[in-house]
């Protein structure tokens, strides 16, 4: 019974979550109103305001997602979704604020963001503690939900493995249906999980064994059987799902679209589309600017080390891919003595005969990326992606590492997850290769403004010295 009593009771703790949210809201105005007016409101007051601000703030809770189901959420997406509807509160309750009342709006543009800063935190601090609070249930079998996977195949049981490692969906699978009919299954279980030859009547036994989502793992080389399943399970009020096999794919990406009346499952594509580009390239250009203003006299000083023990120019240029596969000169300090390479562009190795006095000690502190952040003010590159690698070396590997030419999916980066995760230096083995490129695969498919922030902090205290930067 108490197991299953916040699912017994969704409405009621949806109910919950909104009392406790205008208690958040109250309390921000409360603690504003003493921190800006100086000053206590009374309960009339208080009330008054809430209905104000509520009107607007709710909205905005629901629209982000707020308030959506928390079993598939994790922190991070909840964060942002607090976020974005402060942030949106914010610019609109403040444009309205304004053009009701001009005079008065320094004042009252103060006393909304304190309350939106108290009202984030407290938000921020609720929602997380909820979350690990139903996380902590859902590991000890409270507030579960009990799934039967029709099929049998390896994507059957990768589905049954993950939820193992993730106890805190609560999702616990309690059968498996060999929907081949013909014969026997030699197997009988799967982990423990039972293995049973699909019924006659599978309404009834759905039934039967309180099953409260489907999930289908067969191919799609089956789809007039998933029909036929799903018509017989059509008097099944229940939640029914398809998995693809994306595993089998080794796809990038596996988000689903639609243009008009066409549903796209996406295989490969970057997450960073949309308003993301534009976010992540407002975000580049400013810190780009900022950095190359602040670093300007190092820049100096380099450029003269450079000229003064060794000839040749002080900017080394050099065709990469970018975008889409399209070639650009990246720019950075030249630490090699001037040489011809015919064909193939030798990487940097220890001891390198071909650095110059100073060229060893720019390559190891990274000092010689610096140039790069005018490309990303040219909008050739990006703060954080995948390094550029030669023309060259491009043509070496593609056809040898798994997934190499999606890196250019998205705009290379001065640093990336990578470069952060110790994968950088010389790569004289497609292993190596191929860990670079998983790194930069796993960047693609969990970009975000937080893990572009994460990387650039990283980059700050274990990016620069590196002992495989020579």
């Amino acid at each position: 019974m108490y197991r299953n009593f916040l699912k017994q009771n969704y409405y009621y703790f949806f109910l919950f979550l909104i009392v406790a949210d205008v208690l958040i809201i109250s309390i921000s105005e409360f603690l504003s109103s003493i921190l800006v007016l100086d000053q206590v409101l009374n309960f009339t007051q208080i009330f008054k305001n809430l209905i104000v601000v509520s009107i607007f703030m709710f909205p905005f809770l629901s629209y982000f997602g707020v308030y959506s189901p928390f079993r598939r959420a994790n922190y991070i997406q909840i964060c942002k979704k607090i976020i974005l509807a402060h942030i949106s509160f914010f610019i609109v309750f403040s444009t309205i604020v304004y053009l009701i009342n001009q005079n008065t709006f320094i004042f009252k543009v103060t006393w909304i963001s304190v309350f939106v800063s108290i009202s984030f935190f407290m938000f921020i601090f609720s929602r997380l503690l909820l979350l690990t609070v139903l996380r902590f249930l859902r590991k000890r079998s409270f507030n579960t939900r009990s799934i039967l996977i029709i099929g049998t195949g390896e994507m059957a049981e990768k589905i049954h493995v993950r939820f193992l490692e993730f106890l805190w969906t609560g999702y616990r699978v309690i059968g498996f249906i060999n929907h081949e009919q013909s014969n026997e299954f030699e197997q009988k279980s799967f982990n423990g999980v039972p293995i049973y030859n699909k019924p006659k009547d599978l309404s009834k036994w759905i039934e039967e064994h309180s099953v409260e989502e489907i999930w289908f793992a067969l191919p799609l080389s089956l789809d007039g059987e998933i029909k036929d399943l799903l018509w017989e399970l059509r008097h099944k009020p229940i939640p029914k799902r398809y998995v693809p096999d994306m595993f089998a794919l080794n796809v990038i990406t596996s988000s689903i679209g639609q243009i008009e009346d066409i549903p796209i499952l996406d295989l490969e594509d970057s997450r960073i589309i949309g308003k993301s580009i534009i976010i992540k390239d407002i975000l580049d250009k400013s810190l780009a600017l900022i950095i190359l203003i602040l670093i300007s006299p190092l820049m100096i000083g380099i450029a003269i080390a450079i000229k003064v023990t060794s000839k040749g120019p002080i900017i080394f240029k050099q065709k990469r891919y970018g975008i889409y596969g399209n070639v650009f000169n990246v720019y950075k300090f030249r630490s090699m003595k001037m040489h011809t390479e015919k064909n193939i562009i030798q990487q940097a190795q220890k001891n390198d005969p071909r650095l110059t006095i100073i060229g060893g000690f720019l390559r190891r502190t990274s000092l010689d990326e610096l140039p790069q952040f005018i490309n990303v003010l040219q909008g050739k590159m990006s703060i954080v992606g995948p390094r550029p690698h030669a023309v060259s070396h491009n043509e070496y590997y593609k056809d040898l590492v798994t997934l190499y030419m999606q890196r250019h999916l998205i705009k290379p980066g001065i640093t990336g997850l990578a470069q952060v995760n110790g994968s950088r230096g010389e790569t004289d083995t497609v292993e190596k290769m191929q860990k670079r490129v998983d790194f930069d695969m796993d960047y693609i498919k969990n970009w975000s403004v937080f893990l572009d922030l994460k990387i650039i902090f990283l980059t700050i205290f274990k990016g620069f010295f590196n002992k495989n930067a020579y």
